[in-house]
């Protein structure tokens, strides 16, 4: 499964990042708003988005709306 983490701080992206990668899947993880855009512009397909809905620059559901409008 391709996932794509999206959090702001660092020890509970990596943690994740680590749990998932040792059940054997696929994860891009991203720290800020810009980063995932970029991925979501490339058209990276992503089978799981794991995000943290209260970032402090953009809210991850503005994010997980790009998400949905660039996949409909």
């Amino acid at each position: 499964m391709n996932i794509l983490i999206v959090y702001d701080l660092a020890m509970n992206k990596a943690i994740l990042e680590r749990i998932l990668r040792m059940d054997g899947h696929i994860t891009v993880a991203a720290g800020r708003v810009d980063d995932p855009m970029y991925l979501l512009k490339k058209k990276n397909r992503f089978d799981l988005v794991i995000l943290d809905v209260l970032k402090p620059e953009s809210h991850g559901i503005e994010l997980y709306q790009s998400y949905l409008e660039y996949y409909n």
